[in-house]
């Protein structure tokens, strides 16, 4: 699983949160913007399910996702 978050600040809690609930081996936390984290060939095309909050309009949000999706 993988949780992004482009603000250094809401990371580093997902990571104090995930080591927390001893998830660290089945869990990543990406420091990025969607956008990159979209394109980057490591996440692209693997995710089987993509959510996403307070994050942009509808085309955007859909754009980013179906990049990510297997």
């Amino acid at each position: 699983m993988y949780l992004s978050n482009e603000k250094e600040k809401r990371a580093d809690f997902l990571f104090e949160a995930v080591s927390a609930l001893n998830a660290s081996e089945r869990v990543t936390i990406v420091c990025d913007e969607a956008e990159n984290t979209a394109r980057n060939e490591k996440f692209s095309f693997r995710a089987d399910f993509v959510t996403a909050r307070s994050f942009g309009p509808p085309a955007i949000t859909a754009e980013c996702a179906c990049r990510l999706l297997n």
